[in-house]
């Protein structure tokens, strides 16, 4: 199975294994904020496959985050997604999943670090 982890620049996350099944086969992630390095590190350490589907501003313009959030959508079975309510990439991020009817597990949090 795989899944998109992502979440709000100004947020972390250390226990992702509390989200994660052993049915995860690859995590897909943004690529672009701190968040998306504690993802990283969590699939190396525990083996998952790790991939991330980073915007093509020199191919989309100023839609290639947009775009990125669709391939995203359409490559995954659902996403985890850690906001604070406030980062707007991450909000565009939830909504390309709603407007699809995609599953996606939002998780608020408005300190940096989860532990």
């Amino acid at each position: 199975m795989r899944i998109a982890i992502t979440g709000s620049q100004k947020l972390s996350e250390y226990n992702l294994e509390k989200y994660i099944s052993d049915e995860i086969t690859e995590i897909i992630s943004t690529g672009n904020n701190g968040f998306d390095k504690c993802v990283k590190e969590f699939a190396l350490k525990n083996n998952i496959k790790y991939n991330e589907i980073i915007p093509q501003y020199n191919r989309y313009s100023d839609k290639a985050l947009l775009i990125r959030n669709y391939l995203i959508a359409e490559y995954v079975d659902f996403a985890i997604v850690f906001w604070d309510g406030e980062d707007i990439e991450t909000k565009l991020f939830i909504n390309v999943f709603k407007e699809r009817h995609k599953t996606i597990y939002i998780i608020r949090r408005k300190n940096r670090d989860s532990n």
